[in-house]
């Protein structure tokens, strides 16, 4: 939920059912750059009857969520749905009676090097000249690894990406008053945590600004990738399956047996059912969390999964374990199948729609699987 700060009325955003995590390029370029355009466009909406006047200020590539500010002072964030209905409204204010042809005013794409050239070929240069991408991370005083990503610009030239960063960190609250003179004729990367202790003390916040080579970042993620397609279950994991030598005494119930995590469980097994979409295990929330891990809900869930159909098929018993995660409220449950996904991979018999491959790491939504399953028919 978006805070506001009016009295008067009460503007809610539609917030992303996932947990925050660290952005990783999830759209393709194209997508990204038609997201950003929509940054400068002036919407609309109602409030209490009231018709209430904005501009879209900010794109949060990592949730799909754009920043309205309001004329007002007022600030919230929308969706897609929200922000499509809210232009609709500005631009059909000047119809002047019904059916008249509603002006659209055009979006304004936000291009970080300024566009000199007229022609729409010397345009399409410029865009797919954009090697350097400027970062801005806002992350917990506490915890780094839970960091909101945001897309500051894209750029030809890495002096442009510096400038453009250098730009942001003196724009960004957090180092205000130290910040220029700290980091003088210094190139990025700028955090908020090198500030002086008087000045940093009492931030709940801290900022990372820094530069990403886009070239070298696809190919240090593809590289990734493949490590995680060729890794090999935890050893453990493959000790405690091979000494199941008589699944049908397992009883059903709690145990004391110890919790394994496979990151790359889904990685090394893609999904069969048509639609999903591999991605990096690392591009999901808390990667680096374990048992907090986004992956690892998915792998408890599919492991049970396993456990029901060795239960309901073979008759063996549903072995689990529980654990609590720190500041939690209850408790989670782990598996313990016979054979999990490691063993069921290669069985064309079995679709297992518990998998990271259903799901977009960037807003949560799980991918329409079914309508993907009938056009391969």
């Amino acid at each position: 939920m978006a805070r506001t700060t009016s009295n008067s009325k009460t503007k809610v955003a539609k917030s992303s059912s996932i947990s925050k995590t660290k952005t990783k390029a999830g759209q393709t370029m194209t997508e990204l750059q038609k997201d950003k355009s929509y940054v400068g466009r002036h919407v609309s909406k109602k409030f209490d009857s009231e018709m209430y006047n904005g501009t879209v200020a900010k794109f949060t590539p990592k949730h799909r969520l754009w920043k309205i500010k309001y004329e007002d002072g007022d600030a919230e964030e929308m969706d897609w749905d929200d922000l499509s209905k809210a232009m609709d409204l500005h631009d059909g204010k000047g119809q002047k009676k019904k059916g008249a042809k509603k002006e659209v005013t055009p979006a304004r794409a936000p291009d970080a090097t300024p566009v000199t050239a007229t022609s729409a070929a010397a345009a399409t240069v410029a865009d797919a000249a954009k090697n350097y991408r400027v970062i801005r991370n806002t992350y917990p005083r506490n915890d780094v690894s839970c960091g909101d990503e945001h897309v500051v610009g894209e750029f030809a030239t890495r002096e442009q990406a510096n400038e453009a960063a250098r730009t942001e960190m003196s724009n960004t609250c957090q180092f205000e008053d130290w910040g220029e003179d700290e980091f003088a004729n210094k190139p990025p990367p700028y955090s908020s945590a090198d500030g002086p202790f008087e000045a940093i003390a009492d931030e709940d916040e801290f900022v990372d600004i820094y530069v990403v080579d886009i070239a070298k970042e696809k190919v240090a993620e593809k590289r990734e990738f493949e490590a995680a397609k060729a890794s090999k279950p935890p050893a453990k994991i493959t000790t405690v399956t091979a000494k199941l030598l008589d699944p049908s005494q397992r009883k059903f119930g709690k145990t004391n047996k110890e919790i394994f995590i496979d990151p790359n469980l889904f990685a090394r097994h893609p999904c069969c059912i048509p639609g999903g979409v591999a991605r990096n295990p690392s591009a999901y929330p808390n990667y680096h969390k374990g048992r907090g891990s986004f992956g690892f809900l998915i792998q408890r869930l599919s492991d049970r999964n396993y456990a029901m159909r060795a239960l309901c098929l073979d008759g063996y018993g549903a072995e689990y374990n529980t654990y609590k995660k720190a500041r939690a409220n209850y408790i989670s449950v782990v598996w313990y199948p016979p054979a999990n996904l490691n063993d069921h991979a290669s069985d064309k018999t079995i679709i297992d729609g518990c998998h990271l491959d259903m799901i977009d790491p960037f807003d949560g939504k799980t991918y329409n699987w079914f309508q993907s399953s009938v056009s391969h028919r």
